[in-house]
């Protein structure tokens, strides 16, 4: 299992930080993607995405993609809920 994850963050974002933060408490590798207030087209697709689940746009947006399987999970905000569920489970499960 190979988990490839990106964490979308701003400037001055304390939610980013932590997700950040609780990552590298687990050691867990990703890739972080700066996405500065300028950019509107990135902000207004990261806008479609929680428009589509129906959550406000909240940063980080973290983005976790399992290569093997394809399957994609992804989130709005500092959530250790799901980083220990679709990350630190996964992992945990596939070290078994």
């Amino acid at each position: 299992m190979s988990l490839e994850i990106t964490v979308h963050t701003k400037d001055n974002c304390q939610q980013c930080l932590d997700t950040k933060r609780s990552l590298g408490k687990f050691k867990v590798l990703y890739r972080t993607v700066h996405v500065p207030n300028t950019d509107i087209e990135t902000i207004e697709k990261m806008r479609a995405i929680s428009d589509q689940m129906g959550i406000a746009l909240t940063m980080p947006y973290v983005k976790v993609v399992d290569s093997a399987t394809g399957d994609t999970e992804e989130w709005f905000g500092h959530r250790p809920d799901l980083i220990v569920e679709h990350i630190i489970a996964k992992r945990n499960r596939a070290n078994r």
